[in-house]
């Protein structure tokens, strides 16, 4: 099949923001390598950028997704970092404290990236993702459809038959999973059973990653509109607040009052008449990060 997408992991357009995170590359190598995915007649490229690194100010920020947004990738990922414990940045640093942005500061930034590359001509399609029309990215929508999924190596991680299972992570320890399979010695996928709890939930949180939402109509076939039910008095708070949008079959907004009017009615099905439950952006989509 050949490669046909490229992703440039760009982070900042900062030369002092790469060596803080330990970025091998400098801006004037970002420069290069764009220059050269374009001769080399890629069609379809992505760059990603990283938010709430040491020592980045709001100005800085607005500068790399200037300078993105002027290299014109057809597609744009914007990550924020995290910190995890037992790295070495989490040796370095703690979350919220100087020199790393505050949670109000590291929320500017999601704010501003939303703002500007929607403002830009970007859809806003999933929480860290942007793309202009037609290039959104088919790999991490797999994800985010809840579809099944096949990885093979250390540590991969696949989705099949409504299952989740992962490989060893240790090189000696695959090396014996793999020859247990070869000798018919283990099951591929570890505990065949399905937990339609942990399934749904699943598909709650995944389609809440996007800008469609959650597909009530459909949840309600799979699960039952009893739980349609409860998943709307559960999310109402948050659509009285504005955290989630209701949307009819149209995706034309259906209003707070009559939303709420429907999930009192226990004789009425609520799928029936809200197709849509999704994140507002950008304020949504920020709750949903916590």
């Amino acid at each position: 099949l050949g490669v046909n997408r490229v992703s440039l992991g760009v982070q900042a357009f900062q030369d002092e923001l790469l060596k803080a995170c330990g970025r091998a590359h400098g801006v004037s190598e970002v420069y290069e390598a764009i220059e050269f995915v374009k001769e080399c007649g890629v069609k379809n490229w992505s760059m990603d950028l990283i938010s709430s690194l040491p020592h980045q100010t709001l100005e800085m920020w607005e500068e790399s997704l200037r300078l993105a947004i002027e290299s014109q990738p057809n597609h744009v990922s914007v990550y924020d970092l995290q910190v995890e414990q037992g790295t070495k940045f989490g040796n370095l640093y703690t979350p919220g404290q100087s020199p790393l942005p505050s949670e109000t500061q590291s929320a500017e930034f999601y704010k501003t990236a939303s703002s500007m590359l929607r403002g830009a001509g970007y859809e806003h399609y999933e929480v860290s993702s942007y793309s202009q029309d037609g290039f959104k990215c088919r790999h991490n929508l797999i994800y985010w459809k809840n579809k099944p999924f096949y990885a093979f190596g250390l540590g991969s991680a696949s989705y099949v038959g409504g299952l989740r299972f992962s490989r060893p992570r240790r090189l000696k320890e695959y090396t014996n999973y793999v020859a247990d399979l070869e000798n018919r010695a283990a099951n591929w996928c570890g505990n065949g059973d399905v937990n339609l709890r942990d399934v749904a939930t699943d598909i709650i949180m995944l389609s809440f990653r996007t800008s469609k939402g959650l597909e009530l109509k459909d949840f309600g076939e799979a699960f039952g509109s009893e739980v349609v039910k409860s998943i709307c008095k559960v999310y109402e708070p948050y659509v009285e607040s504005g955290h989630i949008v209701c949307l009819d079959d149209m995706r034309r907004e259906v209003m707070r009052d009559e939303f709420k009017t429907l999930v009192a009615d226990n004789e009425v099905k609520t799928e029936d008449h809200v197709r849509y439950l999704r994140l507002s952006d950008p304020d949504g989509f920020l709750l949903s990060n916590e």
